[in-house]
């Protein structure tokens, strides 16, 4: 299986570790795995590059638009003829959807991971991305039973799609 992880980057951080324990895991089950940075790569990707998994750092400018995502994933999906999307990030709900069109995975996953409270334009703004990451995405991995009553709750993904796993993986 031909697995991308899409991360702001790999510096030093719980979410990267989850996500390098995961890579590592499905590495050694035999899967094909690319870790992609939205930003930097950082010291744990460089530890992943290490043991064989190929990590790769878009390097987009902070502010200049995450529509910025969408032919780079593209690119780089197909030429690795992916088969499995995990997002670990939040705010790219818009440019993953536009993608998806153009790219069929098998399989998208959206690992949510912190409780936010968003007001005013912000929290319309999490909650079109909710609405679209409903239609988007297979499955909503929450990483504890309070983010996934907060994500139901207030900012709209719901039941059916939304599972809660410990820290975001299962091995």
């Amino acid at each position: 299986m031909k697995i991308i992880h899409l991360v702001y980057g790999m510096s030093l951080g719980g979410i990267e570790q989850s996500v390098a324990k995961l890579a590592i895991d499905q590495k050694s089950k035999g899967c094909e795995v690319v870790v992609i940075c939205l930003y930097k790569n950082g010291l744990i990707g460089k530890q992943l590059q290490a043991k064989g998994i190929e990590v790769l750092e878009l390097d987009l400018r902070r502010g200049s638009g995450l529509f910025n995502l969408v032919l780079p994933l593209y690119k780089i999906s197909k030429e690795r003829q992916a088969e499995v999307l995990f997002v670990h990030t939040t705010g790219v709900d818009i440019p993953i959807a536009i993608c998806t069109l153009f790219y069929k995975f098998k399989k998208k996953f959206l690992t949510v991971r912190t409780v936010d409270w968003y007001k005013g334009l912000k929290k319309i703004r999490a909650r079109i991305e909710a609405k679209i990451s409903n239609l988007v995405y297979d499955k909503i991995i929450a990483v504890s039973h309070a983010v996934a009553v907060h994500e139901e709750k207030y900012i709209g993904r719901f039941g059916p799609l939304l599972q809660v796993i410990w820290n975001g993986f299962d091995v």
